[in-house]
């Protein structure tokens, strides 16, 4: 790297800086700083020709006056990751478009005087570095990339119809970029953790739907131009996703709580009516053990009262199974408005189905006491007209 910044501290102390094809010409004045920074430069594996009066100097600016002006021709300035290049759009064409979608190691603009790293970044060139970001998004979306021949490559959506989007533009696109604020927004709304999946595919599909029309190689620059309606559209389509997968999971699991309020509803009515319907079959047997003859009057009297008691009892099992049945009405009523609260939608697709258990849960709570009441009614009178019949006898 000593090399490279001695090449961009050349440039800076230069009168005029040029790349001429594969070589950086330089035009300044003899100075020490100068010599030094030539030094370095050829330490680091690049020629450098000095040219004073129209003449080449091999031994360099050595018995140079300082301050006489100098041409610097360094040859093949750029290497490897190393680039030298005039300005943005010549670093954009660079190599078949290689550095299109990522950025070379290190970097130095002559005309923008802006070197990666360094601090005051030019905008055309923030553009540029948010244009990287953005295939970036763009290549992890993709089912496939393939890498271009020297060149930036192509991304590759499979998702219904086959959808290539090569990565290339043109300087005037950078202008189109998003800001890096969108970029991120952008990042969390495409890439984040909760139903990761589905967001993926619901991208994937807006942009099919976008960019299946347009011309191959224009892709690119239409999905950069017209990115902020993509994301509106891919957050329309997830919201419609997303609420329809609540919607599942909301009913799958209100299924589940529908079926505990159902075992619960059936248990207390079975258990109820296990016990209440015993009570009417033993009044009608206290009622045969009434007898006419003076001699039972108190036998009567005793069966009598066993009877009330065994109204008393089953006034108490009623009361017991309303009340436990009331209770299973309360939760069901904090689970529907839990669910109202949480998501109306879903809780208006799923209304039906909670009015029905509604529905069923009444009939449990007032149907069965109703019917059992009256039952035990009819046996506890029908109890006392057998014991009025056969005291009034005796």
């Amino acid at each position: 790297m000593p090399a490279f910044d001695s090449i961009v501290g050349l440039c800076r102390l230069s009168h005029t800086c040029q790349i001429a094809g594969v070589d950086l010409v330089v035009r300044t004045e003899a100075s020490p700083e100068v010599s030094a920074l030539i030094e370095a430069i050829e330490a680091g594996g690049r020629r450098v020709t000095t040219v004073f009066e129209g003449k080449e100097r091999p031994q360099g600016v050595a018995g140079i006056d300082y301050g006489s002006e100098i041409q610097l021709v360094v040859h093949g300035v750029s290497k490897a990751g190393e680039v030298v290049v005039q300005n943005t759009g010549a670093l954009l064409s660079y190599n078949m478009g290689r550095f299109q979608v990522e950025a070379p190691e290190t970097f130095y603009l002559l005309q923008e005087d802006y070197a990666l790293g360094e601090g005051h970044v030019p905008n055309l060139v923030a553009a540029y570095l948010r244009c990287i970001e953005f295939a970036e998004i763009l290549k992890r979306v993709a089912d496939d990339f393939r890498a271009g021949i020297g060149g930036p490559g192509t991304a590759i959506i499979l998702t219904g119809r086959k959808l290539s989007i090569p990565l290339t533009y043109s300087q005037w696109l950078l202008d189109d970029v998003p800001s890096a604020e969108d970029l991120s927004q952008s990042r969390h709304a495409i890439f984040d953790d909760h139903l990761k999946i589905g967001r993926l595919d619901a991208f994937k599909r807006v942009l099919v739907r976008f960019l299946f029309n347009v011309p191959t190689e224009q892709r690119f620059e239409v999905l950069l131009r017209s990115w902020g309606e993509i994301m509106q559209a891919f957050l329309s389509d997830f919201d419609i996703y997303a609420s329809g997968f609540n919607f599942d999971k909301a009913r799958e699991e209100f299924e589940r709580r529908k079926l505990d309020f159902v075992v619960k509803m059936n248990a207390a009515s079975s258990d109820a009516m296990t016990k209440l319907i015993a009570i009417p079959v033993g009044q009608g047997l206290l009622a045969s053990q009434m007898k006419t003859d003076a001699a039972y009057t108190v036998v009567n009297h005793a069966l009598l009262t066993a009877s009330f008691v065994f109204l008393l009892v089953a006034a108490m099992l009623v009361a017991a199974h309303v009340l436990t049945l009331r209770q299973v009405g309360f939760e069901l009523k904090a689970e529907s408005e839990m669910l109202r609260q949480r998501a109306l939608p879903t809780y208006n697709q799923l209304r039906p189905m909670i009015e029905q258990l509604q529905t069923r849960l009444r009939f449990h709570q007032w149907g069965v006491p109703i019917v059992m009441s009256i039952l035990l009614l009819v046996t506890t009178g029908m109890t006392l007209i057998a014991y009025s019949e056969l005291t009034a006898t005796t």
